[in-house]
This record gives C-alpha cells, sequence and structure tokens, in this order.
C-alpha cells in the first residue's frame, strides 16, 4: 500500500505540470496552423516539439527526488519502497507523456493534410521518415505506434537520467554541485577524445560512432537502447538511495 500511495502522491503533481506542457505545444500548433493558413507568416514545418517534453521529464527526475524522498522516510516509507514506487511512477508518467505527444503528432500531422503550407514532423518523423529531400510523409498506424514506443523509451530514459543527477548531487555541497559537473563534462568532452585520439587512434570514439548508427537504423533499436539505459540508471541510483540521510539545508 505504501508503494501504491507514493505513485499516487507524485503522480497527481506531476500529471498537472505535463498538462500544461503539452497545452502550451498544443496551442503552438493551434497557433501556426491559423497563422499559416492566413498568410500571416510563410510555409514552415514546426519540429520536434516532442523534445520540450524530455526536457520537462529530465527536470522532473531531478527535481522530484529532494521532497519525495524526504516525504517518504518522515512517513516510515523504506527506501526499497520508495525505489520501486519511484521506478513504477517513471514508466506511468512515461506511458502518459508519449502518449499525449503521440496525440500532439496526430493533430500536427492532421493539420498538414489541408496543404496550407504547414508541416509538422515529431522527432520520431524526422529521424525515420525524412526522405533525402527533407519532407517525410503523413505517418501510418504503424508508425504512430513505433513513435509511441520511441517516445516512451526516451521519456523513461529523461527521467532516469534527471533522476541520478538528483541523487547523486543531493549531499553535496553548493560548490561541488557546480563543481563536479563542471568536471564530469572536462573528462567526456575535452580530456576522453584527447587520450582516445593520442592513445587509440580515436578507436572507441568510431565504435562509438557506429553504435550510435546501429540506434538509428530502426525504432525498436532505439528503443530498446533507451529503455536498456533508463533502467541502467535507475539502478545506479539506488546506493545514493540507500544510505541518504535527510538534510533541510540541501
Amino acid at each position: 500500500m505504501k508503494i501504491k500511495s507514493m505513485v499516487k502522491f507524485s503522480l497527481f503533481y506531476l500529471i498537472k505540470g505535463y498538462v500544461c506542457v503539452f497545452l502550451v505545444i498544443f496551442l503552438l500548433i493551434n497557433l501556426s496552423m491559423v497563422l499559416t493558413a492566413t498568410n500571416v507568416i510563410g510555409s514552415g514545418i514546426m519540429g520536434g516539439m516532442d523534445i520540450a517534453t524530455i526536457i520537462f521529464l529530465l527536470i522532473v527526475g531531478g527535481t522530484s527526488y529532494k521532497g519525495d524522498i524526504a516525504m517518504a522516510i518522515q512517513n516510515g516509507v523504506s527506501r526499497k519502497s520508495y525505489f520501486c514506487s519511484t521506478a513504477i511512477l517513471f514508466v506511468i508518467l512515461a506511458l502518459i507523456a508519449s502518449t499525449g505527444d503521440t496525440i500532439l503528432s496526430i493533430i500536427g500531422n492532421f493539420y498538414q493534410t489541408f496543404d496550407n503550407g504547414m508541416g509538422y514532423d515529431s522527432m520520431y518523423e524526422q529521424t525515420f521518415l525524412t526522405t533525402s529531400s527533407g519532407a517525410s510523409p503523413i505517418p501510418t498506424v504503424i508508425d504512430y505506434f513505433r513513435a509511441f514506443f520511441v517516445q516512451c523509451a526516451i521519456d523513461i530514459f529523461a527521467l532516469a537520467s534527471g533522476f541520478l543527477i538528483g541523487t547523486a548531487i543531493y549531499r553535496l555541497p553548493k560548490v561541488l554541485k557546480v563543481i563536479i559537473p563542471a568536471i564530469f563534462y572536462t573528462i567526456i568532452f575535452i580530456v576522453f577524445p584527447i587520450l582516445d585520439y593520442s592513445f587509440f587512434d580515436s578507436k572507441i570514439t568510431r565504435k562509438l560512432f557506429d553504435f550510435g548508427l546501429w540506434i538509428l537504423e530502426s525504432s525498436w533499436n532505439m528503443s530498446l537502447t533507451f529503455v536498456i539505459g533508463g533502467i541502467v540508471l535507475l539502478g545506479i541510483s539506488f546506493p545514493f538511495i540507500r544510505r541518504v540521510s535527510i538534510s533541510d539545508r540541501k
């Protein structure tokens, strides 16, 4: 019951936040359609609006930890139960968000059928349906199902990424919360490329590039990669939760 109560408590507030994101994107799509149809603006393509959802979920994953873990411990919920409830919450929220993005994609592509100069391409369409000419056909029903699973997998990964960051920096002093991310950025994007080029003739970078191409080969490769990645990141975050002490000063 404690797991169920935790999920219901957190989901209620997070859904309200996502509804706001959904409505903003919905209004932008409709505004773009009206302005294009009335020749206020020229023809164009709205693309990648679902990235806004991904950013929102990344922030949710990072910011929800502090308040939720404190509330859980103060109400006698074990850290293990809290972790399980968080995993369930993330799956439910990812399903809701990917459903919303699929609905927005259907609406955007419906307006595109009026041939009024407005185009709409979701992230899935831009990745898997765009032709060499830069245009993408109207998705089929199967495409929408595939887009749903891809978006759901990416949403899970975004939530898990934010959650890992939130758990990792929770107990750090404010100064280190800035310094440590900067160190990681330097290691990944500056030190690693230099070392890989100097000692391995960039073989690691080429392998990573080949892996990226494999992910882009099909929606199933992408979905599987992001789901596994999300599970791994959630697993890594558990040790940070297991012995965390609550501090109101953080």
